[in-house]
């Protein structure tokens, strides 16, 4: 043993210097009959947890075409890995029509991801979705949209308000909505 990090182990014949590994290594035992090495220490699972939020009392418009209700940006740290995507979207008042609700990912739509129910009193709701999407074989940036579509000539919309506050109720406070993303090593 002359450096310091230095590790004594026997080995099949005697007394044997391991090294001393680099920074943030782990020491790792092949078991009973093989030698100790060094390892680079695991990466982990959940690589990036990220949540968007938006607060602003918006009025929805009815719309016969596809209406983004809130849009940003993620950006992935790690090649091939998954992405879990979970949206809370508070709504007050109440609406007819054939109505959808989704999430878009990278410009393509994915239909249905957002439930929507309908109810003919005005009361605050709480549309909820989620979906997996497979990362590319790099990380980069991901655009994204929470957005409804009415599917009717009627021009129809979900709900008169996302993110409700007393002005639309007395006994509310301002709602929130939120989109979380959570990136996994594939």
């Amino acid at each position: 043993i002359t450096t310091q990090g230095d590790l004594l182990y026997r080995d099949g014949s005697g007394l044997q210097r391991l090294g001393a590994g680099t920074a943030t290594q782990l020491l790792q035992t092949g078991g009973a009959g093989a030698n100790p090495s060094w390892v680079n220490a695991p990466s982990g699972v959940v690589k990036k947890i990220e949540e968007y939020t938006n607060n602003t009392r918006t009025t929805l418009s009815a719309s016969s075409s596809k209406v983004n209700i809130f849009t940003g940006n993620f950006t992935t740290t790690t090649a091939n890995s998954k992405i879990w995507i979970q949206a809370f979207v508070p709504a007050w008042g109440t609406e007819a029509g054939s109505i959808n609700m989704g999430l878009s990912w990278n410009g393509t739509d994915y239909n249905g991801r957002v439930t929507y129910s309908y109810s003919s009193s005005n009361d605050t709701y709480m549309q909820i979705g989620q979906m997996v999407q497979n990362n590319s074989g790099t990380a980069g940036t991901h655009a994204w949209a929470l957005f409804y579509d009415s599917y009717s000539s009627s021009s129809s919309k979900p709900h008169a308000v996302v993110n409700p506050n007393n002005s639309d109720d007395s006994r509310i406070q301002q709602d929130v909505t939120s989109i979380i993303f959570t990136e996994f090593k594939n």
